[in-house]
């Protein structure tokens, strides 16, 4: 019958089934080739940068002072990384957190009280009345009806700036002891004989609004700080700039919002008048200025392919008024600058709870410097 299978037909060889399977296996293969491949043609299109850990070593040397902080306290490496110098400590019950408190007011003072009448008369000595009895004592209160109040937070150096010649140091704090939620502006001697005393200068309530505290050293020896604060519309700044004019009774002549500021106060200023702000060119997070026209920061970039993604933080150097950078490094783990040196030939970066040092040259890893991050390095 028609239907019924042809029982002359050849039977099927046993090559044709090979055949098949490998045609299945060469499938297979090639379908976990492909994505290699176009990560591979990816990757060569926009390759990841060095690693800041791979290659030859970044010199130690350490011309000049860097300032730096960990966790509670401000210390100096002078000239040689292996021996630091703490000028400020604000750990519990340390001489610094005991003089850390300032006369002057926060920023919701309380009222002075009033003077007393020049014509009231003296008060007569009088006889006090005999105690009345004590009451009975009242049964003291569960220890969960009165909750422990949470920790004060912990203070932390948000930015620092010393004097071309070393002798005073500019320093912002978060927190300081005795002032929580406090942010302040302090000066000190590093080179006086005994410890020294910080001296405030300005101080406000801490603001969670964009942007970073940053010290600035004038070309006149005076210091100019950004502090990130709020303010009421329809001011658009998200940071408050001061000037610090150091001395033997230093002050802060000058406040205004920072869009005020670079638009046309730095110019009225007397402090600030000779100063010449910096290009926004080259568009880098982070920014840190060095010498001469030289400016680092940092690029955050994805990276990303069928296998996956991630970000990786770049260090890049460029000049200011330039839009072209040079990208050095870059990890995954957090990564920013900190400071160049006084050549301009070394970085120093702050990586994760450390700082280290990095060719600002490109092609050298970089060294280990200090535990803690690096807020200045002057000459």
């Amino acid at each position: 019958m028609g239907l019924m299978p042809d029982r002359d037909a050849p039977p099927v060889p046993s090559g044709g089934l090979r055949n098949r399977v490998g045609l299945v296996l060469a499938a297979m293969l090639l379908g976990s080739l492909v994505p290699v491949g176009v990560s591979a043609f990816l990757a060569s299109r926009d390759p990841t940068p060095p690693s800041c850990h791979v290659g030859t070593p970044t010199s130690r040397a350490t011309p000049g002072v860097i300032v730096f902080s960990d966790q509670l306290a401000l210390s100096l490496v002078e000239g040689d990384a292996a021996h630091t110098r703490k000028v400020i400590d604000y750990a519990p019950g340390s001489a610094g957190a005991a003089a850390a408190r300032s006369p002057l007011p926060t920023a919701s003072p309380a009222a002075p009280a009033p003077p007393a009448s020049p014509a009231a008369p003296p008060a007569s000595p009088a006889v006090s009345p005999p105690a009345p009895a004590a009451p009975p004592p009242s049964p003291s209160p569960s220890p969960a009806a009165t909750p422990s109040p949470a920790p004060a937070p912990a203070p932390q150096f948000l930015a620092a700036a010393l004097g071309s010649d070393s002798k005073t140091l500019v320093f912002v704090v978060s927190d300081p002891p005795g002032a929580p939620g406090i942010v302040s502006v302090r000066v000190i001697s590093p080179a006086a004989p005994v410890a020294p005393v910080a001296v405030e200068v300005w101080n406000g309530p801490k603001a969670t609004a964009p942007g970073r505290a940053e010290l600035r050293l004038l070309p006149n020896g005076d210091f100019v700080f950004f502090v990130p604060q709020r303010f009421d519309a329809p001011e658009k700044s998200t940071r408050l700039v001061g000037v610090v004019v150091p001395g033997a009774s230093p002050k802060v002549p000058q406040l205004a919002p920072e869009e005020q500021f670079m638009a046309s106060l730095h110019a009225m200023w007397p402090e600030t008048k000779d100063y010449l702000l910096p290009d926004d060119k080259p568009q880098l997070q982070d920014r840190v200025l060095g010498p001469g026209d030289l400016v680092a920061g940092r690029v955050d970039r994805q990276f990303s392919s069928p296998l996956g993604g991630r970000t990786i933080h770049q260090v890049a150097t460029g000049h200011v008024g330039e839009s072209n950078t040079s990208v050095l490094c870059g990890l995954v783990d957090d990564l920013s600058p900190a400071a160049f040196s006084p050549d301009g030939k070394t970085l120093a970066v702050i990586d994760g709870a450390n700082s280290d040092l990095l060719d600002a040259g490109g092609g050298h890893a970089g060294v280990f410097l200090v535990r803690g991050r690096v807020l200045d390095w002057r000459g």
